[in-house]
């Protein structure tokens, strides 16, 4: 089977600025038939975001200095922590765990056990996106499907300014998870049913 993806899809989502973390949360829930706003879910994952774009909220979020690019967004060291208790909240049967890449000693493997087991897959990578602005930023996107032959990942990505998937060499990925981009190694957040 070289082919593995998930059943049911994701319903593709378009974030707001600096909630591709929350977004990505936004559309794992609603796969599994919760619906939850992304403004919310920012809230609860402690997202930061600059105070030029507080008028894209409705509800008040925390601001941040720009100025530290790490400080913009959701930090993948505590996400899962967050995470968990946005479950709690919901008393839904899940739990969230994060891993750095160093943590994975086969990433193929890793994803494709995963995605067998309907397992979300939430990757936090270095971004270097040239067009249509050239932005350097750590972005999260969801993992939707592997091809096994051909190591092609597909992408279910809820930046507005990137098609709303497209598809990745496995190992292309982990390299954007290393440290040397921005000094802050990267990795994935496991959801997974509890049993």
């Amino acid at each position: 089977m070289p082919i593995i993806k998930f059943n049911p899809p994701y319903k593709h989502l378009y974030q707001k600025p600096a909630f591709c973390g929350p977004c990505c949360v936004q559309m794992v829930l609603f796969r599994r038939g919760l619906w939850v706003d992304q403004e919310e879910i920012a809230l609860e994952l402690n997202t930061g975001i600059l105070k030029k774009n507080v008028y894209h909220y409705a509800m008040p979020q925390r601001i941040v200095n720009g100025k530290i690019k790490t400080k913009i967004g959701v930090s993948l060291k505590s996400f899962d922590t967050h995470l968990n208790e946005i479950f709690k909240k919901y008393n839904l049967a899940l739990h969230a765990k994060e891993y750095n890449i160093s943590q994975v000693s086969n990433p193929k493997e890793f994803i494709v056990k995963n995605i067998t087991e309907d397992n979300d897959i939430i990757v936090d990578f270095w971004l270097r996106q040239e067009k249509p602005r050239k932005i350097e930023v750590g972005h999260y996107v969801l993992i939707s499907k592997v091809d096994t032959d051909s190591n092609m990942l597909t992408i279910c990505d809820p930046d507005s300014d990137a098609k709303n998937s497209w598809k990745i060499d496995i190992n292309e990925l982990i390299d954007l998870m290393n440290k040397k981009w921005d000094g802050n190694e990267r990795g994935f957040i496991i959801i997974k049913k509890l049993l």
